[in-house]
């Protein structure tokens, strides 16, 4: 779970015991990592639950080793927040958005910048699909911002891109 910065207390990545024997569970983290200096917006796990992928307001993402509670990798990600983090099956890669108007995907061992597809206004969501080589992006502004927009004024559409090749391939608005 990704915390948000209130009150004076830091934003903080925690990670929870979830015994699926029990109905009651356990509200205190088994692990709570501080990143620094600037604060997670959002985080997945990686493969075999190895390593916490994380990306931050300042667009950078990191690599956590969670049982050492620190972050064995650093990278810059994207030029603005990133807003959503989506791994692969299998943990190998994983596909970020951010409000720089991109979505990108990563290798996660490297924390390296595989592809880039553009858009031409903030990317609030990215998913791969599982069945063919497609990205989707979600677009549009913020949702703080939503009622007093038309839904054309705030670029609101789902834009489908080759996952390999970059291109555009189809819109839904």
């Amino acid at each position: 779970m990704v915390t948000e910065e209130r009150m004076g207390h830091k934003g903080t990545i925690q990670v929870f015991a979830v015994d699926a024997s029990r109905p009651e569970q356990s509200n205190e983290p088994v692990v709570v990592i501080t990143p620094s200096p600037s604060k997670a917006t959002v985080a997945a796990w990686s493969y075999l639950d190895k390593y916490i992928v994380a990306g931050h307001d300042n667009g950078t993402l990191a690599l956590y080793d969670w049982k050492r509670e620190e972050a064995v990798l650093t990278a810059p990600g994207h030029e603005g927040t990133i807003t959503d983090l989506q791994m692969w099956k299998d943990g190998s890669y994983f596909i970020t958005s951010s409000k720089d108007h991109t979505a990108r995907l990563f290798e996660t061992n490297t924390l390296n910048a595989l592809k880039i597809y553009k858009s031409n206004t903030n990317v609030n969501t990215a998913t791969l699909t599982p069945t063919q080589d497609l990205v989707v992006l979600g677009g549009g502004q913020s949702a703080s911002e939503v009622t007093t927009t038309s839904s054309r004024q705030g670029k609101f559409e789902a834009r489908f891109y080759h996952k390999i090749f970059e291109d555009e391939v189809g819109t839904v608005k």
